[in-house]
């Protein structure tokens, strides 16, 4: 469930940019790249404050461990500062949560939203407490309706932040003041005011509600790890020298947004690629993004199986252009994401170092950048289709001159092979690695045409 509320929290947040409900320019720190894991699932919460038998220190014999949802300011204060640990900073920024979703029945006894927009991720909740006309509904004290829009509700537990909310503190439940009753509350307004500040509220609640969440999180496990990223320790998490294709995605000046440097428009990215291309997440690997460039590097564990789904849309820099492009449109459509100008696919299985050996040539100098290598690894294949379709275009002679040809071809593409698998094995890889870098740009040798001899 923590993984859930992180993976939650980002996909409205992406939203919120897709709808250009907030500025592009807004960053979201990283959450499910924090995530940690060692949690003991809660089976059994016994009436004598027990989970699954054992006792929990941090919850202590209490079995009511959550604010109440119609209790006032102390109510709240008491379980998530004083039980807790929290700051006030930190209680105020978590209960901005509300601004996604809604309550249930089941769980709260009340069923609405506390906001309009509940599936954007912004600072809307802050400014609704704040900027509405609240009042209760009659034997229903602890819920209050905005009097511009009865579907929108806020509980005790989220107008106390700003407000009064018990009798002996007000004049009337309908027309309750700053709340005066916890020395404490004044702060936590303060902070409330701060979140709902049009111009740099969002950010500032963003920046602090992303640590917040993932300390709440981590609360009594003092000892929770990371997921397992590398190999060997994880056998089934290929390591980085395993990778045999990279994506290099070239993007318009648009691409320069400080979003675009995050790391939730890098897991973003990440699962989306994965999709398109058909492959599972741990074979997709994306560098981080840097605001202001306009190239992206994705790289990939090729499955090898000339059956598998993902060659089919590798096969060609075309195929896997369309593919991405089909799987990006909504976020290019919506200027969320500049348009794929190109995706040039690198394929081979040696190492890295010998395909860029490989690749340099007339067209590129030593130790050259890697999307500058692509380039001049499409340039030469471009010369090379340009200068074979030339020599066909201007040939003459007779069909046994076309034959001797294509033996001396065959002949040379044999020897060619045996070097490739020499060099290989004195590279230390196997000796049936013949797949090259320059293979996606050639799915099948053309047939020869047929000239025939010109009469005299």
């Amino acid at each position: 469930f923590q993984f859930a509320a992180l993976v939650a929290v980002e996909l409205a947040f992406n939203n919120s940019i897709r709808s250009k409900a907030i500025s592009s320019a807004t960053v979201l720190p990283a959450l499910r790249s924090q995530f940690r894991y060692g949690r003991i699932d809660a089976v059994d919460c016994g009436d004598d404050g027990t989970i699954n038998g054992t006792e929990n220190s941090l919850e202590g014999t209490e079995r009511d461990t959550f604010p109440s949802a119609g209790g006032n300011y102390g109510s709240s204060h008491s379980v998530m500062v004083d039980q807790m640990g929290l700051s006030i900073r930190e209680k105020v920024a978590l209960m901005g949560a509300h601004t996604l979703g809604s309550s249930i029945i089941n769980g709260s006894n009340y069923l609405a939203s506390f906001v309009e927009n509940n599936t954007n991720l912004d600072n809307t909740y802050f400014d609704s407490i704040l900027n509405n006309k609240w009042w209760t509904r009659p034997r229903k004290g602890a819920l209050w309706s905005a009097t511009n829009n009865p579907t929108l509700v806020m509980l005790n537990a989220d107008i106390s932040l700003a407000f009064e909310v018990y009798k002996s503190s007000c004049r009337s439940t309908k027309s309750c003041g700053k709340n005066q009753r916890y020395p404490d509350a004044k702060k936590a307004r303060g902070v409330l005011t701060e979140f709902a500040n049009k111009a740099s509220g969002l950010q500032t609640w963003l920046n602090e509600f992303a640590p917040a969440l993932l300390k709440m999180g981590s609360l009594g496990y003092p000892d929770l790890q990371a997921p397992c990223t590398e190999a060997p320790a994880c056998s089934s998490v290929p390591s980085k020298e395993d990778f045999t294709a990279t994506v290099i995605l070239l993007l318009n000046e648009r691409f320069t947004s400080s979003f675009h440097a995050t790391q939730s428009f890098n897991d973003f990215v990440h699962s989306r690629i994965a999709f398109a291309l058909q492959l599972h997440e741990n074979h997709v690997a994306v560098e981080p993004a840097v605001a202001g460039e306009s190239i992206l590097r994705v790289r990939l564990l090729v499955d090898l199986a000339k059956n598998h789904p993902s060659n089919q849309i590798l096969r060609s820099d075309n195929t896997t252009l369309a593919a991405l492009k089909e799987a990006f449109k909504p976020e290019i459509d919506s200027n969320m994401m500049a348009d794929i100008l190109l995706a040039r696919v690198v394929r081979a299985t040696f190492a890295v170092n010998t395909i860029v050996s490989r690749l340099q040539g007339p067209f590129q100098a030593a130790n050259i950048d890697p999307f500058w290598t692509t380039l001049g690894m499409s340039i030469g294949a471009f010369v090379m289709v340009l200068l074979s379709s030339c020599m066909l275009a201007c040939s003459k002679g007779d069909e046994e001159d076309i034959e001797h040809h294509k033996e001396a071809a065959k002949n040379q593409r044999k020897e060619n092979k045996l070097k490739e698998n020499k060099l290989a094995v004195a590279s230390g890889f196997s000796s049936t690695a013949t797949e090259m870098a320059y293979a996606p740009y050639f799915d099948a040798e053309a047939p020869a045409k047929k000239t025939k001899r010109r009469k005299q």
